[in-house]
């Protein structure tokens, strides 16, 4: 009988087996020794902790490879032991799993060998069965030379890379610190006249045999500086204090900058502060100060004295001057806006921008033409005033108050005319009673006696006529009639505009809606307050409302033509007619020319679709697809395969109440109870009760139908191979 006891497991015929079939065994042979040399990837079940890796007998198998690459997710350290643990065999072997997780080989009891995730180790196995070993081949491995085209990590947290022959020079890995070069060793640059080395202990030298140059933004020295030459800056010396040599400070400079002198200080030549500050606690007697365009800022009070004291601000140059109050929130300034030849009181500190007020040879101008309000506030004890340009209405305005459009009292408009917002009382001697005041067409004028109808509000608060008539127009007495416009007023509550017929109230206008119908039963209601439509019943609720912006809402079940039943649904549709009417037509102008989308379904509160149903003019399909996005499911296994269809039990049915003289399918009840037989849950089933029929959805069988097919294709190739096998031994 043929053996598998080699580290191939290659098939060892027996003396005098297989005659004139040896040849198909050899070739078998020779094709697993090809595959020893070759490269096989070999996948690790999703978060397994554990896995085998068996070297199959006599035929192909991923693990007999020489390079073997393990794939997979994980989230835990998986030990993969590779067998039998007979064999010696040399593997290089890499961990390319997802999960950033180390893989652990072994053979048996003995030593195994870890390699990290995303690296590759050469790993050989001694064979000794039960307590067989995996051992790392390239340990302590001697090089000649060794070129490395990226990437070199010393993964020791005290790893030391020697030098010469006897290691006499020597770089170790200090953990999280740096790198130790040992003794006093040297790390030479160019030659050796230039290097670095610790000459003692605590004693670190930069030597150079020509010149040694520091080139940074900054250079911090904490300690002496002992220098035995000459020392040349070039740049700023910055220290504390500069004094003689018996201890006397000439002049100290603090954190900042600010210099301070001790002693009194000469300036023979001008003083430039450039961006500093010059600061004093006495004061300081100048012939003149000059300013190279930055600000000169004086802390304390300036007086200016003299017999004619005076403050010029400008050189009489071609150009704005100005003086600038930095407040806190906000800035102002009075300048001297040159080029306009204007002085001007702004808010900022830009000469000629956000102008209050300027002055020129004859005029005040109040405002800078941007659009805003501009006022002159009256600050009165009891009461304020304002004169003031209302910008939005282009109206000039006299008002009650500190706000511009607030209690006008009078305002002049664009087209110059004065409108009195109170009353305007005339003097006594003006024209005599009833009389009213008329013009003459030209501008001019007059008090003249009344003529012609007029309406006004007699003492039963109706509108009459100038002849008493008592019957045109009926009103309450916020009626109102200016010669151009009726006013009809009505109070909070109460109705504005009413038609009846002295019984029955047919609509109305007012109470906070542009139009209502039906009287108090408020059917239907105009809103002019929310720009809605709305359709009452009962007086009181809400049943049907188009709004503002286009939505249709509706507080009830919507019916749609001649259904009349319903199981709670929002919509029912109900068609008459012949088959070949549709009940609801679904027109999509959307797609392309071959897909679209028709529907969408949504669950509670949810702002993405779970399913949808499209058409697929490329496959000629109507499909529902159901959200399934893997990103989102925690997989914990394979779906059942035969053990569930095994107990599934199709039938051909016929059906009087429904018509169907020749139906295939299931029954829902057996259906249920295939899946309760394994314990499993009955996906696609809506269980029944006496007075409701049970009902059953396919689609959710569709995995355990593919899982069936899949387990049988691995019984018919088990048995392919017992068939193949069977034919070779005979």
């Amino acid at each position: 009988m043929a053996a598998y006891t080699n580290d191939l497991r290659l098939k060892e015929i027996a003396t005098g087996d297989e005659s004139g079939t040896w040849g198909a065994s050899t070739n078998t042979n020779l094709e697993l020794i090809a595959e020893s040399f070759s490269f096989g990837t070999e996948a690790i079940t999703t978060n397994a902790d554990t896995h085998a890796s068996t070297i199959a007998d006599g035929s192909t198998d991923e693990a007999r490879s020489l390079y073997l690459k393990y794939t997979g997710t994980l989230d835990s350290a998986c030990t993969i032991t590779i067998g039998p643990n007979t064999i010696s065999k040399l593997w290089f072997i890499e961990n390319a799993t997802s999960g950033s997780q180390n893989i652990i080989i072994k053979q048996g009891s003995g030593a195994t060998v870890t390699i990290a995730n995303g690296q590759v180790k050469a790993i050989y196995s001694d064979g000794a069965g039960s307590g067989g070993a995996m051992v790392d081949a390239f340990q302590d491995l001697s090089v000649p030379d060794l070129f490395i085209d990226d990437d070199l990590s010393l993964q020791s947290d005290a790893a030391v890379i020697n030098f010469g022959a006897d290691a006499d020079v020597n770089l170790t890995h200090v953990a999280d610190t740096g790198l130790l070069l040992n003794s006093s060793r040297q790390l030479q640059f160019g030659d050796s006249g230039t290097y670095i080395h610790q000459s003692a202990d605590g004693v670190l030298d930069l030597v150079s045999d020509t010149e040694l140059e520091l080139n940074a933004t900054t250079i911090d020295i904490n300690g002496a500086v002992d220098i035995s030459g000459n020392c040349l800056v070039s740049g700023e010396v910055q220290t504390a204090n500069i004094g003689f040599t018996d201890g006397d400070n000439a002049m100290t400079i603090a954190d900042g900058g600010a210099v301070t002198f001790p002693q009194t200080a000469v300036f023979s030549s001008g003083l430039s502060a450039g961006d500093s500050n010059i600061t004093n606690v006495g004061d300081i007697a100048l012939d003149s100060i000059s300013a190279d365009g930055s600000s000169i800022s004086i802390a304390s009070p300036v007086v200016i004295n003299g017999t004619t004291p005076s403050l010029t601000i400008g050189d009489a140059g071609a150009e704005d001057t100005s003086l600038v109050f930095d407040g806190n929130a906000k800035d102002f300034y009075l300048g001297l806006d040159d080029s306009a030849d204007k002085l001007v009181l702004g808010v900022g500190s830009s000469v000629g921008t956000n102008n209050i007020l300027t002055l020129d040879d004859d005029s005040v101008v109040i405002g800078d033409g941007a659009a805003v309000d501009t006022s002159i506030v009256f600050d009165g004890n009891a009461q304020d005033f304002y004169i003031a340009l209302d910008d939005s209405a282009d109206d000039l305005l006299i008002g009650n108050g500190s706000t511009v459009g607030s209690n006008v009292a009078i305002g002049i408009n664009a087209s110059q005319v004065v409108q009195f917002n109170g009353a305007y009382t005339f003097p006594t001697s003006d024209g005599s009673a009833n009389q009213v005041l008329q013009t003459n067409g030209s501008g001019a004028l007059s008090f003249a006696s009344a003529s012609g109808t007029t309406i006004n509000n007699n003492a039963d608060n109706r509108l009459i006529t100038g002849s008493g008539t008592a019957n045109t127009l009926e009103g309450e007495a916020n009626a109102t009639f200016n010669g151009n416009t009726l006013a009809l007023t009505a109070g909070a509550g109460n109705t504005g505009i009413s038609l009846t017929d002295g019984s029955t109230n047919y609509g109305f206008i007012g109470g906070g809606n542009a139009l209502k119908s039906g009287g108090s039963a408020n059917d239907f209601s105009f809103r002019t307050d929310t720009g809605s439509i709305d359709f009452y019943t009962n007086g009181q609720n809400l049943r049907f409302a188009i709004e503002s912006d286009g939505v249709i809402n509706t507080s009830q079940l919507v019916r749609i033509g001649s259904g009349s039943t319903f199981e709670n649904e929002a919509c029912n549709i109900k068609k008459t007619g012949n088959n070949d009417d549709a009940v609801l037509a679904l027109d999509s102008d959307t797609g392309d020319a071959s897909f679209y989308r028709y529907i969408r379904f949504y669950k509670k509160n949810a702002n993405e679709s779970l399913a949808k149903l499209d058409y697929d003019a490329s496959a000629d399909t109507i499909g529902l697809a159901v959200e399934s996005d893997e990103r989102y499911k925690e997989i914990i296994g394979p779906a059942v395969g035969l053990d569930l269809i095994s107990k599934l039990e199709p039938i051909k049915y016929t059906r009087e109440d429904t018509g169907v003289t020749d139906g295939c399918g299931f029954g829902a009840q057996s259906y249920k109870q295939a899946f309760d037989d394994i314990g499993e849950y009955p996906r696609g089933v809506t269980v029944g009760s006496d007075t409701v029929k049970w009902e059953l959805d396919y689609a959710p069988l569709v995995p355990n139908l593919v899982k069936a097919i899949q387990e049988q294709q691995e019984q018919i190739q088990v048995l392919q191979n017992e068939i193949q096998q069977l034919k070779g031994e005979s």
